[in-house]
């Protein structure tokens, strides 16, 4: 993926991974991030067995080795993940954290119901821990293949989620992402693409231009 980079302009940066509970991590890490491309790493938490992992596995050196390194965290993470999460940036609040995909909530259950709750809950109380951001992205693949069908349909199921996230991280935590190829398995870039017009155009000019690009241009610290 650096490889890539280096010889395509139009990719400023990589979130990448490394396996950040190996014992030569850290000098990984020092190693790969000589490559000023690199500007984040991604674990795959959501596919790991232990809901837990974050705070057991890796080494207080590793986060503290990705801080000086000005390399950031994106949390692949659901609902189930939350508090630890939570937990987890109250320990490391000096390590910026993006939720990727707003921790995926189910919204094919419905917005009433127990489960979205819960998903309020959590990131209500996460949305107030300042180094904590969250990317508006992946929501198609939570919500029904039928919810997602049409314009109309994607925009009522979608704007929900999109109102809470905007009240609760403001548009300077928020950035919007394609979850391209992905998002293939529910619907199509074109209508995420309007969709997400459609409501983040509601804000001022300012504020689209955050959310669409600038606020992930200062969080990963890109040269564009």
């Amino acid at each position: 993926m650096l490889e890539i980079a280096e010889v395509t302009p139009w990719v400023a940066g990589v979130v990448g991974w490394v396996d950040l509970a190996a014992p030569d991590c850290v000098s990984r890490l020092i190693r790969m991030a000589t490559n000023s491309k690199l500007r984040g790493i991604r674990p795959m938490l959501q596919d790991l067995p232990d809901p837990h992992w974050l705070l057991r596995a890796p080494g207080v050196q590793v986060w503290d080795a990705m801080t000086l390194l000005e390399l950031k965290l994106d949390a692949l993470v659901k609902v189930d993940h939350l508090p630890m999460l939570e937990l987890f940036a109250r320990q490391h609040a000096g390590l910026e954290v993006v939720i990727d995909h707003a921790a995926k909530p189910a919204l094919r259950d419905g917005w009433s119901s127990d489960g979205m709750s819960h998903w309020r809950s959590q990131m209500r109380s996460l949305a107030q821990q300042p180094q904590l951001h969250c990317k508006f992205s992946g929501l198609f693949n939570e919500a029904s293949v039928a919810d997602v069908a049409t314009m109309d349909k994607a925009l009522h199921a979608i704007r929900p989620v999109w109102e809470f996230l905007l009240e609760h991280f403001g548009p300077s935590r928020l950035m919007w992402g394609s979850d391209w190829p992905v998002l293939n398995l529910a619907g199509n870039y074109e209508r995420w693409v309007a969709v997400s017009d459609a409501l983040i155009g509601e804000l001022s000019p300012h504020e689209q231009n955050q959310i669409w690009s600038a606020n992930a241009v200062a969080f990963y610290g890109l040269k564009v």
